[in-house]
């Protein structure tokens, strides 16, 4: 610390708030203590005086290696300062903000063991915190023998007791006077490393203290620079534990904007990226598809999806404080060895944020946020952030998406459409942001796609669920001896390529873009989440054209009108599908770095649309687009069949001694009268017993629940 005495220290820090921060501090006075606790200083105003005031030795340096000892001085400073108006500053808070980039670390860089006892910055994400809950600052504890009160200043690590009463010099016995005790709030934070740095595995994480004002300024998901003391701790008496625990005392904690501002784009990587927009190099489209997992063999329709996805719509926010979502959600189902997770790693690479995550043995906290009680918050409640909330701003994969739970299934509705997820629970009451693309692959119901039944039954997937999203591939494993002979040469010649030359054999992005890349000397991947974020920051498409507009009316209208206008006939799309097709046109305009929608993107999305609806969204039995296969998980025409079947048990039933049904009899009388196939009378029948519409108490006969 400087060699100056403490009293002329605090002299000084007072004139340099009077030369920096009067108009600031006289902000706080007006506000203390109700809206206002604490005084902000950045620490490059710090340095600058240490510039000026060559007398004080480098207060600027003290502040970051006796970071306690410092904001002390520089708060009793501010309580001596000389106000206006006749308020007391006498527990208001200094915060030093905007540390030297040496002392600024990512979760994964840091190096804890030269720290201890710093002031150190680390930027990271909020992976959990816990509920906000009092710790005392002082504890007044009563003998019980003469009644003197006994003040024990608290460290925050335990209750400390005294060791004897002041008045009458005996060891207790004591009692805590909670009135006369000093409190304040306290909570546990953890920070994490963002996933676009963790490969998609679970990252570094430290752990951080909050008190007073700083509970709640930060919630899951948000990206932060955190401001604190780095302190290693012994662990307890009665752990296991061999090392040091590793925590920060919060001091202050600024959240960042996440909307790509972390990728730096220079000035030749700018030009270069506007150059691919204008088409210098060809569609820059094509170039995204053929960057897309160029290894895997055909998929065009599914990688011009991804690509459309990695770009986004522009969401609006509205008037009433709703939002239409931009984000584009897909979803491919297919048969094993189809390419599914293949595509989901490689758009996961190529993303600028995103984030992994498996279906299969998922919780509603793993994917959206919730409270739960976990060895993080000491067995209380804490804020947990999902996979969807951690990818905020980014995009979020889902492989075996249909293997969700059917409670983490209703959890994720809200937070695809709405893009927000609701925290009510033990005290805890936050809304948390879920801006995220979701792309999801998974299996049919039965391992592979049954030829001999619509695809529509055989994903296990609600239809609630399934309407969330935009484009929906079916993608099927058939034999087919020329495809099959180019994937083959494809796979052949790859592997020996990359056997020559392993130097760029497993980039994310290859073909046409990395060639242009490695040209003007940038990382493949390093150019495509630069132009992928450039555009989220510069592009923001419009549809201005009249015909553009009339094209994407006529679109809509006509696949509504698909089926006719007949009052028995199935409506072909919903409302959804509208949002839909603007948002991939919109995305489509961005990718071409075009601030207006043009009508080769409201083709394209028609196109992806259409191809969609061919594989998923026609009654096999009309032929005819049917938007309840998709909305409502049955067709018209399975509704139909169902009611008729239940019409037929129904009768039968009543006509029986029994009051049940023959099951044979039903399926005979129903392929004869009805002309249902036997199968799909079979289906139906026990699709009504697994929804309770249908009991079997006796095998064999079957009745209606009434």
């Amino acid at each position: 610390m400087s060699a100056i005495g403490t009293a002329e220290l605090v002299d000084s820090i007072g004139k340099f708030f009077r030369r920096y921060y009067d108009d600031e501090i006289k902000q706080l006075a007006q506000k203390y203590p109700q809206e206002q606790r604490s005084l902000y200083v950045d620490w490059n105003d710090v340095f600058q005086y240490n510039d000026r005031e060559r007398k004080i030795d480098a207060i600027a340096d003290d502040v970051l290696a006796q970071p306690e000892q410092m904001q002390r001085l520089f708060e009793e400073a501010l309580r001596q300062y000389d106000l206006p108006v006749d308020i007391s500053l006498g527990n208001a808070h200094v915060r030093f903000t905007n540390l030297p980039d040496v002392e600024t670390y990512d979760i994964g860089g840091f190096s804890p063991s030269r720290k201890d006892g710093n002031l150190i910055a680390l930027q990271g994400q909020v992976a959990k915190k816990t509920k906000v809950a009092p710790i005392p600052t002082e504890i007044a504890y009563e003998c019980q023998l003469c009644g003197a009160l006994n003040r024990v200043p608290q460290s925050g690590h335990g209750f400390e007791e005294p060791h004897e009463c002041k008045d009458c010099e005996r060891q207790g016995p004591f009692r805590e006077n909670s009135e006369q005790s000093e409190k304040e709030d306290y909570q546990k934070i953890r920070i994490k490393q963002p996933p676009e740095q963790t490969d998609g595995g679970d990252g570094e994480h430290l752990d951080a203290r909050v008190r007073d004002d700083l509970v709640d300024c930060v919630e899951g998901g948000d990206r932060v620079t955190l401001v604190g003391q780095f302190v290693l701790e012994r662990p307890s008496k009665n752990s296991d534990q061999e090392t040091y625990e590793m925590v920060v005392e919060g001091q202050a904690a600024e959240v960042e904007q996440t909307d790509f501002k972390e990728i730096e784009i220079t000035p030749e990587l700018e030009d270069l990226i506007k150059r691919i927009g204008a088409g210098e190099f060809g569609d820059p489209i094509d170039l995204f598809i053929n960057s897309i997992a160029p290894t895997l063999h055909g998929l065009d329709d599914e990688k011009e999806a991804l690509t459309l996805a990695l770009f986004s719509g522009v969401r609006v926010e509205h008037d009433d404080g709703t939002a239409t979502r931009g984000d584009i959600h897909i979803l491919m189902i297919g048969d094993p060895g189809t390419g599914k997770t293949t595509l989901l790693e490689a758009v996961s690479e190529i993303a600028p944020r995103s984030v992994r995550a498996s279906g299969q043995g998922a919780s509603k906290a793993g994917m959206t946020a919730a409270a739960v009680r976990d060895e993080f918050g000491d067995g209380k409640w804490a804020l947990d952030a999902g996979a969807l909330v951690v990818g905020d701003q980014g995009l979020a994969t889902i492989d075996e998406i249909d293997k969700l739970g059917e409670g983490v299934e209703e959890a994720m509705h809200d937070a695809m459409e709405s893009q927000k997820v609701s925290v009510n629970k033990a005290g805890i009451n936050t809304t948390l942001p879920t801006r995220t693309t979701v792309i999801g692959g998974g299996n049919p119901k039965y391992g592979r796609f049954d030829q001999y039944e619509p695809f529509s039954e055989q994903i296990e997937i609600g239809p609630t669920m399934l309407s969330r999203f935009d484009l929906t591939f079916t993608l099927t494993d058939q034999p087919d001896e020329e495809r099959d002979r180019d994937i083959a040469r494809t796979k052949i010649w790859s592997k020996e390529a990359a056997k020559r030359d392993d130097s760029n054999s497993d980039d994310a992005a290859t073909a046409a873009l990395a060639e242009i890349a490695e040209e003007h000397g940038f990382e493949p991947v390093e150019l495509v989440r630069a132009y992928i974020a450039y555009t989220k920051r510069n592009v923001t498409p419009t549809v201005e054209d009249d015909e553009v507009a009339q094209k994407i009316e006529d679109s809509y209208v006509g696949l509504r009108l698909a089926n006719g206008t007949s009052d028995d006939a199935a409506v072909p799309v919903t409302a959804r599908k509208l949002e839909g097709f603007i948002r991939l046109s919109e995305a489509s305009a961005r990718a071409r770095l075009s601030k207006t929608v043009e009508m080769q993107d409201v083709m394209r999305a028609k196109r992806l649309i259409g191809s969609c609806l061919q594989d998923l969204g026609i009654d096999e039995e009309t032929g005819e687009f049917d938007a309840d296969i998709v909305e409502a998980g049955t067709s018209q025409s399975q509704r139909d069949r169902i009611k008729n079947l239940k019409d037929l048990i129904k009768e039968m039933q009543n006509e029986s001694d029994r009051r049940q049904a023959d099951k044979e009899n039903v399926i005979e009388t129903a392929i004869d009268d009805l002309g249902i196939d036997k199968r799909k009378a079979e289906h139906e029948i026990d699709k009504l017993k697994q929804q309770g519409e249908v009991y079997e108490r006796e095998t064999g006969w079957i009745r209606v629940v009434e």
